[in-house]
Protein backbone atom coordinates (compact mmCIF):
# COMPACT_ATOMS: atom_id res chain seq x y z
CA UNK A 1 0.00 0.00 0.00
CA UNK A 2 1.55 3.23 -1.09
CA UNK A 3 2.05 5.67 2.11
CA UNK A 4 0.37 8.43 0.59
CA UNK A 5 -2.80 6.44 0.10
CA UNK A 6 -2.49 4.51 3.66
CA UNK A 7 -2.71 8.60 5.48
CA UNK A 8 -5.74 8.83 2.98
CA UNK A 9 -7.52 5.60 4.27
CA UNK A 10 -8.83 7.49 7.30
CA UNK A 11 -11.41 5.41 8.42
CA UNK A 12 -15.00 6.99 8.63
CA UNK A 13 -15.89 5.57 11.94
CA UNK A 14 -15.66 9.25 13.65
CA UNK A 15 -16.69 10.51 17.00
CA UNK A 16 -17.91 13.78 17.84
CA UNK A 17 -18.04 15.28 20.96
CA UNK A 18 -20.24 18.26 20.03
CA UNK A 19 -22.55 16.22 19.03
CA UNK A 20 -24.75 14.33 16.28
CA UNK A 21 -29.06 14.81 15.44
CA UNK A 22 -29.60 11.57 16.80
CA UNK A 23 -27.32 11.57 20.07
CA UNK A 24 -28.86 14.74 21.37
CA UNK A 25 -32.67 14.15 20.85
CA UNK A 26 -32.98 13.16 24.55
CA UNK A 27 -32.30 17.16 25.02
CA UNK A 28 -35.71 17.30 23.63
CA UNK A 29 -38.09 15.22 23.94
CA UNK A 30 -38.70 15.69 27.69
CA UNK A 31 -40.61 18.35 26.20
CA UNK A 32 -42.09 17.90 22.93
CA UNK A 33 -45.33 19.71 22.10
CA UNK A 34 -48.64 17.28 22.71
CA UNK A 35 -50.45 16.58 19.33
CA UNK A 36 -53.58 18.54 19.47
CA UNK A 37 -57.26 17.69 18.99
CA UNK A 38 -58.26 16.33 15.71
CA UNK A 39 -60.83 18.84 14.75
CA UNK A 40 -62.13 15.22 11.91
CA UNK A 41 -62.37 12.73 14.88
CA UNK A 42 -60.26 9.23 14.72
CA UNK A 43 -56.68 8.98 16.19
CA UNK A 44 -55.45 12.26 16.86
CA UNK A 45 -51.99 11.28 16.07
CA UNK A 46 -52.86 10.56 12.45
CA UNK A 47 -54.22 14.41 12.27
CA UNK A 48 -50.93 15.47 13.88
CA UNK A 49 -48.94 13.52 10.96
CA UNK A 50 -50.67 14.30 8.45
CA UNK A 51 -52.80 17.43 8.51
CA UNK A 52 -50.72 20.15 10.10
CA UNK A 53 -49.29 23.03 7.58
CA UNK A 54 -45.90 22.27 6.75
CA UNK A 55 -44.25 24.68 8.92
CA UNK A 56 -46.01 22.68 11.91
CA UNK A 57 -44.89 19.52 10.87
CA UNK A 58 -44.01 17.70 13.84
CA UNK A 59 -40.09 16.82 12.47
CA UNK A 60 -39.46 20.85 12.09
CA UNK A 61 -41.07 21.55 15.79
CA UNK A 62 -38.30 18.64 17.30
CA UNK A 63 -35.59 19.71 15.39
CA UNK A 64 -36.04 23.10 16.75
CA UNK A 65 -36.09 21.83 20.14
CA UNK A 66 -33.10 19.67 19.97
CA UNK A 67 -31.37 22.74 18.06
CA UNK A 68 -32.04 25.24 21.18
CA UNK A 69 -29.96 23.11 23.19
CA UNK A 70 -27.43 22.04 20.63
CA UNK A 71 -26.49 24.17 17.98
CA UNK A 72 -24.06 22.51 16.66
CA UNK A 73 -25.50 18.73 15.47
CA UNK A 74 -24.23 16.97 13.36
CA UNK A 75 -25.70 15.20 9.89
CA UNK A 76 -28.11 12.30 10.42
CA UNK A 77 -27.17 11.12 7.10
CA UNK A 78 -30.90 11.19 5.89
CA UNK A 79 -32.76 13.35 3.34
CA UNK A 80 -36.33 13.62 2.65
CA UNK A 81 -36.89 10.72 0.51
CA UNK A 82 -34.13 8.14 2.15
CA UNK A 83 -33.76 7.13 6.35
CA UNK A 84 -30.51 6.57 7.58
CA UNK A 85 -31.29 5.81 10.85
CA UNK A 86 -30.55 1.86 10.60
CA UNK A 87 -27.40 1.71 8.90
CA UNK A 88 -24.02 1.60 10.95
CA UNK A 89 -22.20 4.55 8.52
CA UNK A 90 -24.36 7.40 7.39
CA UNK A 91 -24.09 8.64 3.86
CA UNK A 92 -22.28 12.13 3.60
CA UNK A 93 -21.45 11.56 7.30
CA UNK A 94 -18.20 13.81 7.78
CA UNK A 95 -14.82 12.18 8.08
CA UNK A 96 -12.46 13.44 10.99
CA UNK A 97 -9.28 14.30 8.64
CA UNK A 98 -10.67 17.13 6.55
CA UNK A 99 -10.32 20.94 6.79
CA UNK A 100 -13.60 22.64 8.23
CA UNK A 101 -14.43 26.62 7.72
CA UNK A 102 -13.03 28.41 10.03
CA UNK A 103 -16.58 29.86 10.99
CA UNK A 104 -17.42 26.69 11.23
CA UNK A 105 -14.91 25.42 13.74
CA UNK A 106 -15.39 28.82 15.93
CA UNK A 107 -19.13 27.73 16.45
CA UNK A 108 -18.16 24.04 17.08
CA UNK A 109 -15.43 25.51 19.80
CA UNK A 110 -18.18 27.83 21.59
CA UNK A 111 -20.42 25.21 21.86
CA UNK A 112 -18.18 22.72 23.39
CA UNK A 113 -17.60 25.57 26.05
CA UNK A 114 -20.98 26.45 26.62
CA UNK A 115 -21.65 22.29 26.77
CA UNK A 116 -18.89 22.19 29.93
CA UNK A 117 -20.07 25.31 31.79
CA UNK A 118 -23.69 23.53 31.25
CA UNK A 119 -21.84 21.02 32.98
CA UNK A 120 -20.56 22.61 35.73
CA UNK A 121 -16.95 22.55 34.94
CA UNK A 122 -16.29 26.32 34.65
CA UNK A 123 -16.32 27.91 38.67
CA UNK A 124 -17.84 31.38 37.27
CA UNK A 125 -19.32 33.12 34.21
CA UNK A 126 -16.10 35.18 33.90
CA UNK A 127 -14.42 32.38 33.67
CA UNK A 128 -16.32 30.80 31.22
CA UNK A 129 -16.11 34.09 29.20
CA UNK A 130 -12.00 34.43 29.81
CA UNK A 131 -11.30 31.24 28.22
CA UNK A 132 -14.10 31.51 25.16
CA UNK A 133 -12.11 34.72 24.24
CA UNK A 134 -8.61 33.04 24.74
CA UNK A 135 -9.75 30.30 22.58
CA UNK A 136 -11.53 32.32 19.41
CA UNK A 137 -8.16 34.13 19.46
CA UNK A 138 -5.83 31.51 19.15
CA UNK A 139 -8.28 29.49 16.28
CA UNK A 140 -8.21 32.82 14.57
CA UNK A 141 -3.90 33.08 15.23
CA UNK A 142 -3.89 29.64 13.87
CA UNK A 143 -5.75 30.09 10.92
CA UNK A 144 -4.80 29.95 7.09
CA UNK A 145 -6.41 29.86 3.51
CA UNK A 146 -7.13 26.41 2.40
CA UNK A 147 -9.33 23.60 0.42
CA UNK A 148 -12.48 23.17 2.63
CA UNK A 149 -15.36 20.79 2.75
CA UNK A 150 -18.69 23.27 2.92
CA UNK A 151 -21.83 21.32 3.40
CA UNK A 152 -25.05 22.33 1.94
CA UNK A 153 -27.47 21.32 5.39
CA UNK A 154 -31.13 21.04 5.45
CA UNK A 155 -33.13 19.73 8.81
CA UNK A 156 -33.13 16.21 7.61
CA UNK A 157 -29.49 15.94 7.30
CA UNK A 158 -26.29 16.60 4.69
CA UNK A 159 -27.70 17.17 0.75
CA UNK A 160 -24.00 17.42 -0.05
CA UNK A 161 -20.43 18.86 0.22
CA UNK A 162 -18.20 20.47 -2.48
CA UNK A 163 -14.81 21.30 -1.67
CA UNK A 164 -13.69 24.96 -1.89
CA UNK A 165 -10.72 27.61 -1.38
CA UNK A 166 -11.63 29.28 2.22
CA UNK A 167 -10.36 29.92 5.63
CA UNK A 168 -9.78 27.46 8.10
CA UNK A 169 -7.40 26.58 11.09
CA UNK A 170 -5.60 23.64 12.73
CA UNK A 171 -7.93 24.62 16.60
CA UNK A 172 -6.33 25.69 19.58
CA UNK A 173 -4.80 23.92 22.41
CA UNK A 174 -7.17 22.01 24.53
CA UNK A 175 -6.47 21.63 28.56
CA UNK A 176 -6.46 18.00 30.21
CA UNK A 177 -9.88 18.66 31.50
CA UNK A 178 -11.47 20.33 28.30
CA UNK A 179 -9.66 17.09 26.56
CA UNK A 180 -11.27 14.38 29.09
CA UNK A 181 -14.77 16.20 29.15
CA UNK A 182 -14.57 16.05 25.50
CA UNK A 183 -14.13 12.03 24.84
CA UNK A 184 -16.16 11.11 27.97
CA UNK A 185 -19.15 13.75 25.82
CA UNK A 186 -17.93 11.80 22.36
CA UNK A 187 -18.78 8.27 24.20
CA UNK A 188 -22.10 9.67 25.62
CA UNK A 189 -22.91 11.12 22.27
CA UNK A 190 -22.20 8.24 19.56
CA UNK A 191 -25.18 6.32 18.15
CA UNK A 192 -22.20 3.28 17.39
CA UNK A 193 -20.87 2.35 20.66
CA UNK A 194 -22.52 -0.42 23.58
CA UNK A 195 -22.06 0.66 27.30
CA UNK A 196 -22.02 4.60 27.11
CA UNK A 197 -23.60 4.81 30.38
CA UNK A 198 -20.18 4.67 31.66
CA UNK A 199 -18.92 7.16 30.12
CA UNK A 200 -18.25 9.06 33.34
CA UNK A 201 -15.41 6.38 33.45
CA UNK A 202 -13.70 6.61 30.41
CA UNK A 203 -10.13 7.08 31.09
CA UNK A 204 -7.67 9.59 28.93
CA UNK A 205 -4.25 8.75 28.29
CA UNK A 206 -2.89 12.24 27.21
CA UNK A 207 -0.13 11.41 24.62
CA UNK A 208 -0.59 14.70 22.80
CA UNK A 209 3.49 15.43 23.38
CA UNK A 210 4.46 12.22 21.13
CA UNK A 211 5.32 13.47 17.64
CA UNK A 212 7.40 10.70 16.42
CA UNK A 213 6.08 7.57 14.74
CA UNK A 214 8.12 5.04 17.48
CA UNK A 215 6.60 6.94 19.99
CA UNK A 216 3.41 6.30 19.08
CA UNK A 217 4.00 2.42 18.92
CA UNK A 218 5.93 2.66 21.66
CA UNK A 219 3.11 4.13 24.07
CA UNK A 220 0.86 1.31 23.18
CA UNK A 221 2.79 -1.05 23.69
CA UNK A 222 3.49 0.71 27.48
CA UNK A 223 -0.14 1.92 28.32
CA UNK A 224 -2.70 -0.69 26.69
CA UNK A 225 -1.75 -3.29 28.87
CA UNK A 226 -2.92 -0.85 31.73
CA UNK A 227 -6.04 -0.35 30.14
CA UNK A 228 -6.44 -4.47 29.40
CA UNK A 229 -6.25 -4.26 33.30
CA UNK A 230 -5.35 -8.08 33.34
CA UNK A 231 -8.99 -8.56 32.03
CA UNK A 232 -11.04 -6.39 34.04
CA UNK A 233 -11.16 -3.82 31.23
CA UNK A 234 -10.75 0.11 31.75
CA UNK A 235 -12.42 1.65 28.82
CA UNK A 236 -9.53 4.03 27.82
CA UNK A 237 -8.43 6.90 24.69
CA UNK A 238 -5.15 6.65 23.75
CA UNK A 239 -5.24 10.38 22.38
CA UNK A 240 -1.87 11.33 20.01
CA UNK A 241 -1.48 15.18 18.67
CA UNK A 242 -4.42 16.39 16.51
CA UNK A 243 -4.29 17.14 13.01
CA UNK A 244 -2.64 20.31 11.03
CA UNK A 245 -4.42 22.17 8.37
CA UNK A 246 -2.03 20.62 5.37
CA UNK A 247 -1.78 16.85 7.02
CA UNK A 248 -4.58 14.36 7.51
CA UNK A 249 -2.62 13.86 10.98
CA UNK A 250 -0.75 11.23 12.58
CA UNK A 251 -2.64 7.37 12.12
CA UNK A 252 -2.25 4.06 12.88
CA UNK A 253 -2.53 1.42 9.71
CA UNK A 254 -4.97 -0.94 11.38
CA UNK A 255 -8.39 -0.68 11.88
CA UNK A 256 -8.00 -2.27 15.66
CA UNK A 257 -4.71 -2.44 17.47
CA UNK A 258 -5.52 -6.19 17.50
CA UNK A 259 -6.21 -7.77 14.05
CA UNK A 260 -5.68 -10.96 12.16
CA UNK A 261 -3.41 -11.26 9.00
CA UNK A 262 -4.37 -12.58 5.90
CA UNK A 263 -1.94 -14.73 3.04
CA UNK A 264 -2.38 -15.81 -0.09
CA UNK A 265 -2.00 -19.24 -0.63
CA UNK A 266 -0.78 -20.90 -4.11
CA UNK A 267 -4.11 -22.14 -4.96
CA UNK A 268 -5.09 -18.81 -4.40
CA UNK A 269 -7.10 -19.07 -1.51
CA UNK A 270 -7.21 -17.20 1.66
CA UNK A 271 -5.86 -18.10 4.78
CA UNK A 272 -6.86 -15.36 7.83
CA UNK A 273 -9.10 -12.29 7.42
CA UNK A 274 -8.98 -11.67 3.95
CA UNK A 275 -10.10 -7.82 4.91
CA UNK A 276 -6.31 -7.37 5.97
CA UNK A 277 -4.93 -8.64 3.11
CA UNK A 278 -3.21 -5.50 1.66
CA UNK A 279 -2.26 -4.44 5.09
CA UNK A 280 -0.61 -7.92 5.40
CA UNK A 281 1.52 -7.37 2.58
CA UNK A 282 2.28 -3.86 3.28
CA UNK A 283 3.04 -4.84 7.21
CA UNK A 284 5.46 -7.47 5.97
CA UNK A 285 7.09 -5.09 2.52
CA UNK A 286 7.68 -2.86 6.54
CA UNK A 287 9.96 -6.06 7.53
CA UNK A 288 7.79 -8.11 9.41
CA UNK A 289 8.55 -12.04 9.34
CA UNK A 290 5.45 -13.65 9.54
CA UNK A 291 5.70 -16.52 12.37
CA UNK A 292 6.04 -20.13 10.96
CA UNK A 293 3.87 -22.23 10.67
CA UNK A 294 1.23 -19.51 9.15
CA UNK A 295 -1.77 -19.66 10.52
CA UNK A 296 -5.41 -17.53 10.06
CA UNK A 297 -5.17 -16.48 13.51
CA UNK A 298 -1.45 -14.56 13.30
CA UNK A 299 -1.76 -11.15 14.95
CA UNK A 300 -0.49 -8.59 12.94
CA UNK A 301 2.19 -5.94 13.94
CA UNK A 302 0.82 -2.23 15.11
CA UNK A 303 2.04 0.43 12.77
CA UNK A 304 1.78 3.91 13.46
CA UNK A 305 2.83 6.80 11.12
CA UNK A 306 3.72 10.21 12.87
CA UNK A 307 3.10 13.27 10.69
CA UNK A 308 5.67 14.19 8.36
CA UNK A 309 7.19 10.58 9.79
CA UNK A 310 7.84 7.46 7.97
CA UNK A 311 6.30 4.59 9.66
CA UNK A 312 7.17 2.43 12.98
CA UNK A 313 6.35 -0.73 14.12
CA UNK A 314 6.12 -3.17 17.30
CA UNK A 315 4.45 -6.33 18.37
CA UNK A 316 2.40 -5.82 21.32
CA UNK A 317 3.34 -7.86 24.64
CA UNK A 318 1.33 -11.42 24.80
CA UNK A 319 -0.38 -10.63 27.68
CA UNK A 320 -2.73 -8.96 24.92
CA UNK A 321 -2.30 -10.92 21.94
CA UNK A 322 -2.85 -14.07 23.31
CA UNK A 323 -6.29 -15.50 22.16
CA UNK A 324 -9.47 -16.99 23.47
CA UNK A 325 -11.08 -20.34 22.35
CA UNK A 326 -14.45 -19.89 21.30
CA UNK A 327 -16.86 -23.18 22.27
CA UNK A 328 -20.13 -24.26 23.50
CA UNK A 329 -21.31 -26.79 26.39
CA UNK A 330 -23.52 -28.28 24.61
CA UNK A 331 -22.65 -28.09 21.02
CA UNK A 332 -19.02 -29.64 21.20
CA UNK A 333 -18.68 -29.85 17.60
CA UNK A 334 -17.90 -26.24 18.09
CA UNK A 335 -14.57 -27.44 18.99
CA UNK A 336 -13.20 -28.69 15.62
CA UNK A 337 -13.96 -25.63 13.79
CA UNK A 338 -10.74 -24.21 16.08
CA UNK A 339 -12.49 -20.51 16.32
CA UNK A 340 -10.68 -17.96 18.36
CA UNK A 341 -11.07 -14.49 19.05
CA UNK A 342 -8.87 -11.32 20.63
CA UNK A 343 -9.47 -10.65 24.08
CA UNK A 344 -10.75 -6.96 23.69
CA UNK A 345 -11.57 -4.47 20.99
CA UNK A 346 -8.88 -1.89 20.25
CA UNK A 347 -10.27 0.60 18.00
CA UNK A 348 -7.28 1.76 15.88
CA UNK A 349 -8.53 4.00 13.58
CA UNK A 350 -10.98 5.82 15.17
CA UNK A 351 -11.35 10.11 14.79
CA UNK A 352 -12.66 12.71 17.40
CA UNK A 353 -13.67 15.95 16.97
CA UNK A 354 -14.00 17.71 19.87
CA UNK A 355 -14.66 21.47 20.22
CA UNK A 356 -13.94 22.02 16.20
CA UNK A 357 -10.28 20.36 17.27
CA UNK A 358 -9.92 16.87 14.62
CA UNK A 359 -8.28 13.78 16.77
CA UNK A 360 -7.30 11.33 13.70
CA UNK A 361 -5.07 9.29 15.81
CA UNK A 362 -6.95 8.32 19.23
CA UNK A 363 -7.33 4.15 19.79
CA UNK A 364 -10.22 3.47 21.99
CA UNK A 365 -11.06 -0.03 24.07
CA UNK A 366 -13.45 -0.80 25.38
CA UNK A 367 -15.56 -4.21 25.54
CA UNK A 368 -17.04 -6.94 22.80
CA UNK A 369 -20.81 -7.36 22.09
CA UNK A 370 -21.99 -10.99 21.22
CA UNK A 371 -22.75 -9.98 17.97
CA UNK A 372 -19.25 -8.70 17.18
CA UNK A 373 -18.30 -12.07 18.11
CA UNK A 374 -20.52 -13.74 15.41
CA UNK A 375 -18.72 -11.80 12.74
CA UNK A 376 -16.27 -13.85 13.11
CA UNK A 377 -18.27 -17.04 11.20
CA UNK A 378 -18.98 -14.22 8.33
CA UNK A 379 -18.16 -15.30 5.09
CA UNK A 380 -16.98 -11.47 4.61
CA UNK A 381 -14.67 -12.50 7.74
CA UNK A 382 -13.23 -15.64 7.46
CA UNK A 383 -14.59 -17.60 4.28
CA UNK A 384 -13.00 -20.90 4.84
CA UNK A 385 -15.37 -21.97 7.80
CA UNK A 386 -18.52 -23.97 7.97
CA UNK A 387 -20.08 -25.33 10.76
CA UNK A 388 -20.05 -29.02 11.09
CA UNK A 389 -23.43 -31.39 11.83
CA UNK A 390 -24.12 -31.27 15.73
Amino acid sequence: MEKANLRQELSPVTISSTGNHEAHVSYGVRSLPTPPESSHGGDSRTSYFVNWESNNCPKNKEYSLIHSHCPVLGPTGCTSDFCASGMMFHPLEPHVGENHPLAAIKLEAEAFLHEMFDEGLFTTREDFASRLVEILKEIDSNSLEASVWQASQTVVGDLGAVKVNGWTSSGYTQSREELRFGIRCAWRNSRKCIMRAHYPELKLVDLRSIKTSRGMVDAIVEHAPVAYNGGRILPTVFMFPPRSIKSTGPMFWSPQLLTFAAYELENHSILGDPSNLRLTRDIIALGWNPPEPRSRWDILPIVAMAENEEPAMAILPYELTELVRISHPQYHSLDSLDLKWVKFPALARLGFDIGGVQYTASPFTGWFRTPRLEFATSPIAFDTMSFPQS
